[in-house]
């Protein structure tokens, strides 16, 4: 058996239990290769699970040298999810709520977790796990990637060496994992939560090596593994041998399903990664022009090629790039951007052709590439079994927006999106990649009236006996509100904010800076 040390990995899972069960790794110096020998030629499937504890840390951008945590919201306070070595040395744990943290570490730098970042690095990694099996899928909630690779042991000689180049690149690209393989899928990723770097090659060892594992493994809400504790319920072996239809009824039958799967009782579905399709073709002129019909005649020829190869992968496309090539001159770049996936060429001919009519190229052009980024399970066909092209009114703003955009440019029109933030600086969001479903993220809750314009800086007031003045005397209609936050991140605020109404009618939204007594017009309502 390896021997195991105790990991500096700390973490805090949905429910807090993975801060209760120690995260353990394979020690270096020790024979680990001696738990991941199993059969090339074995029979039936071995999943391997990529757990990355540290990834809530790792997508942060900056350097890791300096104490920082990452925080989850528990309720109405948030707690410390995760934190770096130089925080955990100097006591930080998960769990801990933020006042507590920063009265241990004053300088603490703390970020918000930003599940869409560790949504995007999963799908990078699992772009990057396509290169050792075809079947990979991924494990958002639980951080995790899910790879079946018994057909793949053969190719890179052996479960060991296929284990060490996975975390050799993994290591280059700045991501710390624990790596456990067994025959079902969820089994690895229990194993890979309770940090054993193990491989059990063979469904009938799984009873065995899962009774072993503490309930923490299951990541199963807080409440759930209370019961199960209470019923003196420790680990996964006390727990499968439970009479199952009392389990089904206290615990839940879901529950008792993902047992099932995990011990290879029930199989278990899994929703394959796709890598994203690419499109990248050029064509050469047969001589200079700045014509641009016959640049419109070339970019059409290339957009017949597109129209084939979407077609062919019943794929969608959502964002073109097209540069033109010039003989001296650096290449002139133009974007395309859809609000939903489109294969019709006449429509994309029509956006290209308003980008052409304000383009000023700088030098005639010898050559044009394409290249389109497709989306999966798009929408394909824009037109019925008869050919007729499909209209309706829910798709004319759509192409409103989309021709706007492509005669003002990708970042001439975008949208506004609301943030849970009681400062009004920081309560929206600027959203250049617009989508026909904006996900909504509300404005904080229990907040006052807000103007429709809000100035991007607030404007001092003059004031008369030590009332504020705008164009002559205000009338106050509303108010006081007081907000006051921000105290974490250095841009704390504490204002006093009023409604106010100037003498020829005008609304205004003023606010009195309770640190030095100042007054700033903020906003105006229509």
């Amino acid at each position: 058996m390896p021997r195991f040390a105790k990991s500096q990995l700390l973490l805090l899972g949905q429910n807090d239990s993975l801060s209760r069960q120690p995260l353990t790794h394979v020690d270096a110096t020790s024979s680990a290769a001696s738990n991941f020998r199993v059969s090339v030629e074995g029979p039936g499937k071995l999943w391997c699970c990529v757990y990355f504890p540290l990834l809530p840390l790792e997508v942060l951008p900056g350097q890791d040298h300096s104490p920082r945590a990452v925080v989850a919201e528990s309720g109405k306070r948030g707690r410390i999810l995760i934190c770096n070595r130089a925080a955990a040395r100097q006591g930080i744990r998960p769990g801990l709520s933020v006042n507590a943290a920063f009265a241990l570490v004053p300088d603490l730098e703390i970020h918000q977790q930003d599940e869409r970042l560790e949504a995007k690095a999963l799908k990078r990694l699992a772009a990057w796990a396509v290169s050792f099996t075809p079947v990979v899928s991924i494990d958002r909630l639980s951080r995790a990637l899910s790879m079946e690779i018994r057909g793949s042991l053969k190719l890179f000689g052996g479960l060991e060496r296929l284990r060490e180049k996975l975390l050799a690149d993994l290591k280059r690209r700045g991501h710390r994992a624990v790596v456990s393989c067994a025959p079902t899928a969820r089994a690895s990723l229990w194993l890979a939560r309770a940090g054993q770097e193990t491989a059990i090659a063979e469904l009938q060892q799984l009873p065995g090596r899962l009774a072993q594992l503490q309930i923490s493994c299951l990541d199963w809400p807080e409440s759930t593994e209370r019961k199960l504790r209470q019923m003196g319920i420790d680990t996964l072996g006390e727990c499968i041998r439970l009479p199952r239809d009392g389990f089904a009824r206290r615990i839940g039958q879901e529950k008792l399903q993902q047992l099932d799967q995990g011990f290879g009782r029930q199989p278990e579905l899994q929703q394959p990664f796709q890598t994203p399709l690419r499109f990248d073709s050029g064509l050469d002129l047969p001589a200079e022009t700045l014509d641009s019909s016959l640049l419109r005649e070339a970019l059409k020829h290339l957009l017949l090629r597109l129209e084939r190869f979407l077609r062919m992968h019943q794929v969608g496309v959502r964002r073109l790039r097209l540069d033109l090539q010039h003989h001296k001159h650096p290449l002139t770049p133009l974007e395309l951007g859809l609000l939903e996936s489109r294969a019709d060429v006449d429509y994309l001919m029509e956006l290209a052709g308003l980008r052409f009519d304000a383009l000023d190229l700088p030098a005639p052009v010898n050559g044009i590439r394409l290249r389109a980024e497709v989306m999966a399970r798009g929408d394909v066909v824009d037109a019925d079994l008869f050919g007729r092209q499909r209209a309706g009114r829910g798709r004319q703003h759509l192409h409103l927006v989309e021709r706007l955009r492509a005669r003002l440019g990708m970042e001439g029109v975008y949208g506004i999106r609301a943030v849970r933030e009681h400062r009004p600086e920081y309560a929206w969001q600027v959203v250049n990649r617009l989508s026909k479903t904006i996900r909504r993220n509300g404005p904080a809750q229990h907040v006052g009236k807000r103007p429709l314009w809000v100035l991007e800086s607030p404007v001092p007031l003059e004031t008369v006996e030590g009332k504020p003045v705008h164009g002559g005397k205000l009338v106050l209609e509303n108010g006081p509100e007081r907000i006051e936050t921000g105290w974490w991140d250095g841009k704390d605020i504490r204002r006093d904010y009023y409604i106010v109404r100037s003498l020829s009618g005008v609304r205004s939204w003023i606010f009195r800076d309770c640190r030095h007594s100042a007054w700033y017009l903020h906003g105006v309502f229509g």
